[in-house]
């Protein structure tokens, strides 16, 4: 059997603590999820997972995803993110946080990266994984039990 090693970080809700620290939240945010990233290396471990809500809303401002895209290519290549879309990501089934990150993704810009906005069941070092973001309107039928 098939043994996943692998953090797993949700919620981070950046833009959230603006009114607390108008001038560097998302820095000190950012600080804190380099701890996680940082551990991940010190400890050989190759797979992040956050399962939703990497924003407060559906809309983050342009110096939040400058320094989101640069958190995770400063990571590419040597740990995968998977990323779940959370309740706080959408702003109605078509319209998402992220959408902006997955133009990036299919220009090719990361490559460990990884974008989940529709269910979809993964092989993660030969462990199954169900991707569901919310909301989850489908099921992943005929798939293996993960």
């Amino acid at each position: 059997m098939a043994t996943l090693h692998a953090l797993v970080t949700s919620d981070w809700h950046f833009e959230k603590l603006k009114k607390l620290f108008p001038h560097d939240h998302i820095d000190r945010q950012i600080r804190e999820i380099e701890k996680i990233y940082q551990y991940a290396l010190e400890k050989g471990i190759k797979h992040v997972f956050i399962p939703g809500d990497i924003s407060d809303t559906h809309k983050m401002n342009s110096e939040t995803y400058m320094k989101m895209l640069l958190l995770f290519k400063k990571y590419d290549g040597i740990i995968h993110t998977y990323y779940t879309g959370g309740n706080h990501d959408y702003s109605d089934i078509t319209t998402t946080s992220m959408d902006l990150f997955q133009t990036i993704l299919d220009g090719g810009y990361l490559e460990t990266f990884h974008l989940f906005l529709q269910p979809e069941q993964i092989e993660v070092d030969g462990v199954l994984c169900n991707m569901m973001p919310h909301p989850s309107m489908e099921s992943l039928p005929n798939k293996r039990p993960c």
